[in-house]
């Protein structure tokens, strides 16, 4: 039985507490390329992930979608696609997801929607089309809108066009919010609270001597249909590319951005005015490296990008305690300065793996999802981080503490959790909240978990006491695909003649494998399988019981057949040990 206080290291910021990952999934595993991916959790914490498959030189949105039992559905096509549709966008809608894209064929941004509720996709909306469209974003708000964000051009330049829903369903008029006579493009959308809807993008702006910048703008919609006008964020007047936005529910702003000067990703923060602070990353200045994205948690943020060395990060920042002020930005009362973040408000970035356009989301209860594409042949990896928001109230924190059985097997593999060792020492223990390392929660006391997938999880503990203070523990679970096969598996042919017979005998022999009892696995028999050599499948022959490892394999014929055996183990479960091609 395990018994876990904090197993494995840390990085604690007032409230924030981020975990080394482990696990990887490959949601794709397709035999065509994948790119852009983009990734949302619903608020019943499944995870859906879209992207763009080249599909024999035809562009289509694929999906995969991992549910309750933590299985990720098999990648496939959302339905109702016309034509090459590329860079798709996602975003919850309750238990809903919302995913846009650019139909190249029909020269529009488009809209489906998932409906959780009958597991399916409802049919495309035209949202945006006319001149060239592209590079859409999509959310939801907190007053039940959905807005949509694009490019589009015209014959000299490119802007920002937004179209809301109404909590009718009405689709309003769309509007160009970046109200500029430059172009605009690159756009991002994130929700703010009370409804309000944030749009960033990159706009060159030209200056003297013929040279161009090209700085992060933002408009915002109070969240009653009035935009406030066009302001740049940072008053850098450099070349800083793609910002990404996110908002937290008590309207912090993080606006991030590559500068290519500087050759780093820098975020201007706004909670009451704006402040630009450099986050630096690295030395690079390829076109693909520029992509980042960002998501709020609790009171701070989540940001993810590709670092100089092809490396996908995160990292985390928390914004309560700041203290920002300076001169107001023209036309909008904000305040700017150029005050650097302090070193403790940022954490110490954490790599995932090689890849290229990573993409995240936060949800509550489920922590936080980063989506990337990785390989050559590129494949869209998935990664759950533990990240979590947090405070403190009076008095003194509790203690966090568990047990576990077991700690490693097959799957599906059934774990048991018990809280009760966690202690307060001043009140009561109000909350207990799991999060199982597979992107599934719980909460109580005591409760079980069944892994349906194979993989290294990290199981986390948070408790919460009568006075709003909390603690975590942590234990690790190592799930295996499937039994463990035979060791010292050989097999000699024997020759039993007589006078009118020649019987040929092959003996198999084999042993125990220790790893099976030291997982917990209940072999309870043997499965032997052979082949003709020189053929590729093996055939069941019979079984055999665990304790005299021995079977006989008995011909008659008048001249020996070569053949080869292989021996698997067989549990209670009547899980096997895998079969060699």
């Amino acid at each position: 039985m395990g018994k876990c206080k904090i197993l494995i290291p840390l990085i604690v910021m007032t409230g924030l507490c981020v975990l080394p990952l482990i696990a990887q999934t490959n949601v794709s595993d397709t035999s065509t390329p994948s790119w852009y991916p983009k990734i949302a959790i619903n608020t019943s914490n499944d995870t859906m992930v879209v992207w763009q498959e080249d599909v024999s030189g035809d562009d289509r949105i694929y999906f995969a979608l991992k549910k309750e039992d933590g299985n990720w559905s098999n990648a496939r096509a959302i339905p109702g696609q016309n034509g090459g549709c590329t860079v798709p966008d996602i975003y919850r809608k309750d238990q809903d997801f919302l995913v846009v894209w650019h139909n190249h064929s029909r020269n529009a941004i488009e809209l489906v929607r998932y409906i959780y509720s009958r597991g399916e996709w409802s049919g495309t909306n035209t949202i945006g089309s006319g001149g060239s469209v592209e590079n859409a974003r999509v959310i939801s708000t907190t007053n039940n809108r959905v807005a949509v964000a694009w490019q589009e051009r015209t014959p000299d330049k490119y802007n920002v066009k937004v179209r809301v829903q109404n909590s009718s369903g009405k689709w309003l008029n769309e509007v160009n919010v970046s109200q500029s006579g430059y172009t605009s493009k690159y756009c991002d959308l994130y929700p703010g609270p009370n409804g309000k809807i944030y749009v960033a993008w990159q706009q060159k702006t030209p200056l003297g001597g013929g040279d161009n910048i090209k700085e992060p703008q933002m408009n915002i919609e109070n969240g009653q249909g009035t935009w406030g006008g066009a302001f740049d964020v940072n008053e850098i007047n450099e070349k800083c590319y793609r910002p990404s936005v996110a908002v937290t529910s008590s309207d912090t702003v993080l606006c991030s951005f590559f500068h290519i000067a500087r050759q780093s990703f820098y975020g201007s923060v706004r909670s009451g005015g704006w402040s630009t602070g450099s986050i630096h990353l690295g030395n690079w200045q390829e076109h693909d490296k520029y992509y980042s994205d960002c998501a709020s948690i609790g009171d701070g943020f989540i940001f993810v990008f590709k670092d100089g060395g092809g490396y996908i990060r995160y990292i985390t920042y928390e914004t309560s305690g700041q203290n920002l002020s300076g001169t107001p930005l023209p036309g909008t009362g904000d305040p700017v300065t150029t005050l650097e973040f302090q070193p403790t408000s940022w954490g110490n970035s954490k790599a995932l793996g090689k890849g290229t356009y990573p993409a995240v989301d936060w949800y509550h209860w489920a922590g936080a999802a980063v989506a990337w594409h990785e390989g050559e042949n590129p494949e869209i990896k998935v990664a759950f981080v533990d990240v979590d928001e947090g405070g403190h109230g009076e008095g003194e924190p509790p203690v966090a503490d568990f047990t576990y059985s077991p700690q490693k097997g097959v799957v599906p593999l059934r774990v048991s959790f018990d809280a009760s060792d966690s202690t307060d020492p001043d009140g009561t223990i109000e909350l207990y909240e799991w999060r199982f390392g597979d992107g599934k929660v719980g909460e109580g006391k005591t409760v079980s978990h069944t892994y349906q997938q194979k993989g290294n999880f990290i199981v986390r503990l948070k408790v919460t006491d009568n006075d709003g203070n909390w603690d975590k523990a942590y234990g690790d679970i190592e799930v295996l695909q499937q039994v463990f096969p035979p060791l010292n598996q050989q097999y000699s042919r024997l020759t039993n003649r007589s006078l009118l017979t020649v019987e040929y005998i092959y003996q198999v022999t084999w042993s125990k494998n220790p790893k099976n009892q030291e997982y917990g696995i209940d072999v309870v028999k043997y499965h032997i399988y052979k082949r003709r050599q020189g053929t590729q499948k093996y055939s069941f022959l019979g079984e055999a019981g665990t304790k005299d490892l021995i079977y006989y394999d008995r011909t008659l014929g008048t001249s020996p057949v070569k053949y080869q055996y292989y021996v698997t183990a067989v549990d209670a479960e009547g899980r096997e040990s895998k079969i060699p091609n």
